[in-house]
C-alpha cells in the first residue's frame, strides 16, 4: 500500500496514518564566522600639556576600532594647519611662543568612516618655573618666584627672590639649570641683590647652571637678568682701551655687543688690569650702538659692587672707579635712534639731575619687555617711598627686586604690582640711576 507524506515546514513527515517520525538532518561539521562590519569610530579623547617649555604637546589613547589618526591646530584661533593625515601615532607637539593659546582638532579613521573631532587647548604660560636644587627654593608669598622666560625677540629673561631654606650657600654651587636654547655661549657675569641689601653675584653658564657666586643664605635676588642665547651672533669690541685686557676666554664672555630685534643693544665681556679710575673707557661701541644720553649701570667689579657708564656723545664704555681686577660689562639699553620713551612723573621731591645724564623715562617693546631709566637726585630716601608709577599694562605680576647703582655705591630698587617703583633700599640722594631696570610687563 502507497502511503502520502506530507514534509512540514519544520523537517518532520506526516504520514496518513497520522504517525510522526523525524527525520534526519545533516549538519556541517565545519563552524563560519559571522562577519561584523565597521562601524564609524568615536572621537579620540584628546589632552594636552606645555614641556620643554613653550611646546603644546597633544595626546589621545586609542580608540577602539580606528586604524589612523588626522591632527590640525591653530595658534591664536588662526587659520587650521595639519599636523598629519591618516598616521598611526598618538602624540603630536606644536611649538609656540609664550602667551600664545593652541588648539588642536583630532579625528579617528576605519573602513567604515571618520569620527567627529577630539579636541583641546592650551595658553603657553608666559613663565617656567625655575626647578631649584642644593636646598635654594622661593622666598616668601608677594615675592617673585624662581622662573625663567624667552622674549618673543629671543631674549631670556630670569626672576626670583630665592633662598636657601638650610646649610650656607657656597662659591659655585647651582641654583637651577637652564635647557637647552636658552643658554649662553660663554659664561655671563650679573650683579644681582642679596640680604642684607648689599651686592651680590650669580653667574649663568654656557651649560645652563644659575651659580651662586657671592651673596647670603636669606635671601637672594634673580630679578634683572636677562641675556641673549648663543643663537645671537655678537660683534666683538675691539680694541680695548688704557690697559684693559679679555679676562679668560673660555669660559667668561670676551668683550662684544649685539641688537636684538626689538633695537635694543646687548653688551658683555670680562675685563681685567685697566686704569679703573673713574671715568675710564674700556672700549667703545659703534654709531648706531650708543644710547640717547650718558647712562650708569650696576656691574660686578671684583665680586663687589661696581659701575660702568655708557656715553652717548663718544660710545665709550667707561670704568667708574673700583679695582681692575676683573669688570663685567653686562648691560642692555637702547640706542638713541628709539622714539618709544613716554615720560617718568617723579614723586617725593625726585627730579631729573639734569645735563648729559639719562632722562626719566619708561618704554615696552614688542615682545613685553618694559625698560625704565633716567638719572635722578634730592628725593625721599626713606625705603617704602615711591619715586615714580607706571600704568597698567607696564606692570609685573610679583613684586621685583633691582639692583642699581647711586652715587658709586649700591642701590635697591623695586617694582610693585601696583606699578609703584619704590626705594626698597640703600638709596643715597645725592644720585641713583634707574638705568636700564628691566621686566617683563605681565599686567
Amino acid at each position: 500500500m502507497t502511503i502520502n507524506v506530507t514534509k512540514t515546514a519544520a523537517g518532520r513527515e506526516i504520514s496518513q496514518a497520522g504517525t510522526i517520525r523525524a527525520t534526519k538532518l545533516d549538519i556541517n561539521s565545519s563552524t563560519i564566522a559571522a562577519v561584523v562590519p565597521d562601524t564609524t569610530p568615536v572621537a579620540p579623547t584628546v589632552a594636552v600639556s606645555v614641556s620643554n617649555p613653550v611646546s603644546a604637546v597633544f595626546t589621545w589613547p586609542t580608540v577602539p576600532g580606528a586604524s589612523t589618526y588626522t591632527i590640525d591646530y591653530n595658534i591664536n584661533g588662526g587659520a587650521w594647519v595639519n599636523g598629519f593625515t591618516n598616521g598611526a601615532a598618538t602624540t603630536y607637539t606644536v611649538n609656540a611662543a609664550r602667551n600664545n593659546v593652541v588648539s588642536a582638532r583630532v579625528t579617528a579613521t576605519n573602513s567604515a568612516g571618520t569620527s567627529g573631532y577630539g579636541t583641546d587647548s592650551i595658553t603657553i604660560p608666559p613663565w617656567t618655573t625655575l626647578v631649584m636644587q642644593n636646598n635654594w627654593s622661593d622666598y616668601a608669598p608677594g615675592w617673585s618666584t624662581g622662573g625663567y622666560t624667552m622674549t618673543s625677540d629671543g631674549m631670556v629673561v630670569l626672576k626670583g627672590l630665592v633662598k636657601k631654606t638650610t646649610g650656607t650657600p657656597v662659591s659655585g654651587e647651582v641654583i637651577g639649570t637652564l635647557p637647552v636654547g636658552y643658554r649662553p655661549s660663554e659664561v655671563l657675569i650679573f650683579e644681582t641683590s642679596t640680604n642684607s641689601n648689599v651686592a651680590s653675584r650669580v653667574d649663568v653658564y654656557p651649560s645652563g647652571n644659575i651659580v651662586f657666586q657671592i651673596g647670603s643664605a636669606p635671601w637672594l635676588a634673580l630679578d634683572g637678568i636677562n641675556f641673549l642665547p648663543s643663537t645671537f651672533t655678537f660683534n666683538a669690541l675691539t680694541p680695548l682701551l688704557n690697559g684693559w685686557l679679555i679676562y679668560a676666554s673660555p669660559p667668561y664672555a670676551t668683550p662684544a655687543y649685539a641688537t636684538d630685534t626689538s633695537g635694543r643693544v646687548h653688551t658683555k665681556g670680562l675685563i681685567k688690569s685697566g686704569v679703573a679710575t673713574d671715568p675710564t673707557p674700556a672700549a667703545t661701541l659703534p654709531a648706531g650702538a650708543r644710547p640717547l644720553s650718558y647712562e650708569h649701570i650696576a656691574a660686578d667689579n671684583s665680586n663687589v659692587h661696581g659701575q660702568i657708564g655708557i656715553s652717548a656723545a663718544t660710545g665709550t664704555i667707561d670704568v667708574k672707579g673700583g679695582s681692575n681686577s676683573f669688570v663685567s660689562l653686562q648691560a642692555m639699553f637702547y640706542p638713541a635712534s628709539y622714539g618709544g620713551w613716554t615720560s617718568l612723573a617723579l614723586q617725593n621731591s625726585w627730579t631729573w639731575y639734569g645735563g648729559a645724564f639719562s632722562t626719566p623715562a619708561y618704554t615696552k617693546s614688542a615682545d613685553g619687555m618694559v625698560l625704565v631709566k633716567g638719572l635722578i637726585h634730592s628725593g625721599t630716601v626713606t625705603s617704602g617711598t615711591v619715586i615714580a608709577n607706571l600704568p597698567v599694562g607696564y606692570r609685573p605680576k610679583q613684586r621685583l627686586l633691582m639692583a642699581i647703582t647711586s652715587y658709586t655705591a649700591y642701590g635697591r630698587i623695586d617694582i610693585l604690582t601696583t606699578g609703584d617703583i619704590i626705594v626698597g633700599g640703600p638709596i643715597n640722594t645725592l644720585w641713583a640711576s634707574l638705568d636700564p631696570i628691566a621686566f617683563m610687563a605681565e599686567q
